[in-house]
């Protein structure tokens, strides 16, 4: 009888340790799956105080005071959540919508023999400027010989070091309509402007910061857009 007494009381004490425990921190989800443009409110909660939000890369995503996560950039980042005593991470995933496959090499600073080891696409030429023999060019190409003036990669040399890379896009690619949807949620966008070239064949120009490689992009283009040439420098 003073056994059975005793177990109801250790069942009374335990019980009554559960129902005073307070939660803290709480979040309703450990990770989050977004397009670029899209949001979602990361729900917390905390028996501390006031709730904080903080993002680890707002490239990618930024968050609000009241928890709405934007997404940005495709990538990958993490929203911590803080109430002054504890901090809990949600995973951000930005993931691509759309998928256009340019791969330029952008090891700026490599020589010619480094880049026509890593560059998979098919070589076309090797080109030298005649009044300056420093600057040369190699010429690739990623589509078959019958469609190789496509999609073109031009990496440009000085004293054998790549200086920029060019892709030179021209009309007949599937993927056109969704070109600057993919730019838009892969690079950040800086400025939109007409080209003060004349002698261009492109009257448009859009600038970006490409965060995932630490260099600059400028898009030429003009209206209705049946070519692109694209230009990956150094960032300063």
């Amino acid at each position: 009888m003073k056994k059975l007494s005793f177990l109801i009381l250790l069942s009374t004490l335990l019980l009554s340790c559960n129902t005073n425990t307070t939660p803290g921190l709480m979040i309703e989800t450990e990770s989050i799956l977004l397009y670029h443009g899209e949001t979602a409110v990361l729900g917390a909660s905390s028996e501390n105080g006031l709730v904080y939000y903080k993002s680890s890369d707002n490239s990618i995503a930024t968050v609000d005071n009241n928890g709405v996560v934007t997404a940005n950039l495709v990538g990958t980042t993490y929203i911590t959540v803080l109430d002054g005593k504890e901090a809990i991470a949600c995973k951000i995933t930005v993931t691509p919508r759309y998928f256009v496959e340019i791969n330029p090499y952008v090891v700026f600073g490599a020589s010619s023999a480094e880049v026509k080891s890593k560059v998979k696409e098919v070589f076309i030429e090797e080109r030298t400027i005649s009044n300056n023999t420093a600057e040369k060019t190699l010429v690739y190409y990623n589509q078959t010989t019958d469609e190789k003036s496509r999609i073109t990669y031009e990496y440009h040399f000085y004293n054998d070091k790549l200086t920029f890379t060019g892709v030179f896009i021209k009309s007949g690619v599937e993927f056109f309509n969704d070109m600057m949807h993919y730019l838009d949620e892969t690079y950040y966008f800086n400025n939109e402007y007409k080209n003060a070239d004349s002698n261009s064949a492109f009257s448009l120009e859009r600038t970006y910061k490409c965060i995932c490689h630490k260099s600059n992009l400028k898009v030429y283009y003009k209206i209705p857009v049946t070519e692109y040439y694209m230009q990956f420098s150094p960032s300063n």
